[in-house]
């Protein structure tokens, strides 16, 4: 299913909030995604805004877009909506028992 791992760019307003966004992609997901640090660095296949500010200042892009209104605490509730994506995808990979992209 995967050909490749998932690029993802986490946007918000505060910048720990973003760090921590990729620390959990790395943590619980490099088999399945990877943080992109800017949307010029590569192609992007989703963005994910973290706050609502950060959301209504995104441009409009033609890229799937994701909002999280993300509570307290919220580096937990950082790390637990990743899980969820990355859980998510695995779930799909093993529906058609693809493995996980090849980095």
């Amino acid at each position: 299913m995967y050909k490749r791992r998932a690029r993802i760019l986490f946007v918000a307003t505060d910048p720990a909030d973003v760090a921590c966004a990729q620390a959990a992609i790395g943590a619980c997901g490099a088999r399945w995604a990877e943080a992109a640090a800017d949307a010029r660095d590569t192609p992007i296949d989703l963005v994910v805004t973290l706050d609502d500010d950060a959301a209504r200042g995104l441009p409009a892009i033609a890229v799937p877009h994701k909002h999280w209104p993300i509570g307290a605490p919220r580096a937990e509730d950082i790390r637990q909506r990743v899980a969820g994506l990355v859980g998510g995808m695995r779930l799909l990979a093993a529906m058609d028992k693809s493995p996980p992209p090849v980095r």
